[in-house]
Parts: C-alpha cells; sequence; structure tokens
C-alpha cells in the first residue's frame, strides 16, 4: 500500500505526469492502489473486530482467533482485494490537486465526470459511514 500510496504519487508529482500520458500504466496503477487501499481497510476493521473481543469476551476472541483460524480470517481481505481490483472503480492520481479522485478530469473545465450518481464506489460510501 505504502508504495502506491506514497512513493507512486511522489513520483507522478516531481515528474508532472498524468493519465493521459500513459493510460494503462496509470489505470493499472489506480487498480492496484485503490485495491491496496481496500484490502487495508478491510485487515483494520477486522483487527478492530478482534481487539474488541479481546477486551469484551476473551474466551470467543481466544476461539475464533487461535491456532490456524486466523488465516482462515485473512482469506478475506485477500478475496476482497482481488475482487476490488477487478470490479471496483479505481481513484487516479491528480497531478494539478497532488491526491486521488475517482473522477480522473477532476478540475479540468469542460471535462468533468458525467456521471455523478454512483461514480464514486459502493465500498467507499460504506468506509465512509
Amino acid at each position: 500500500m505504502l508504495c502506491f500510496n506514497a512513493i507512486m504519487t511522489g513520483i507522478q508529482a516531481i515528474m508532472g505526469v498524468h493519465f493521459c500520458a500513459n493510460p494503462i500504466l496509470f489505470y493499472l496503477l489506480a487498480c492496484i492502489g485503490s485495491a491496496c487501499w481496500y484490502g487495508t481497510s478491510m485487515v483494520c476493521i477486522e483487527l478492530a473486530m478482534n481487539r474488541c473481543l479481546e477486551l469484551c469476551l476473551p474466551r470467543l476472541a481466544s476461539r475464533l482467533y487461535s491456532g490456524y483460524s486466523l488465516w482462515l480470517w485473512m482469506i478475506f481481505p485477500g478475496v476482497y482485494t482481488f475482487y476490488t481490483y477487478l470490479f471496483e472503480k479505481p481513484a487516479f492520481y491528480n497531478n494539478k490537486y497532488f491526491a486521488w479522485f475517482f473522477d480522473p478530469h477532476a478540475g479540468i473545465t469542460g471535462l468533468q465526470d458525467p456521471v455523478k450518481v454512483g461514480g464514486i464506489s459502493f465500498f467507499c460510501y460504506i468506509y465512509n459511514v
């Protein structure tokens, strides 16, 4: 996650390159970066659930998270990351604002994404709630 979050963003900002320079490369980078963000968010949710169970119900937590069952819990973020890589709309880097947006034409007059409703991923709405 950090290589897409920081290093690729820094390289794109320093060089001033944008999506139109190499659309295939930047689309793949956007898909990988977005999928890693979704996967990391899922791992954080599972970690929070684990910590809450450890505090409130330690016997249940030890049953759910001891031994090889921890590896079963880690399958969910892996599958989720793979799903979002293939099927979710990625966020693209915008070198005008130095940020990642779901609209690749953000800030360009006359080229805004015409699909504003449903333009952001469903899972992004869930994480923001």
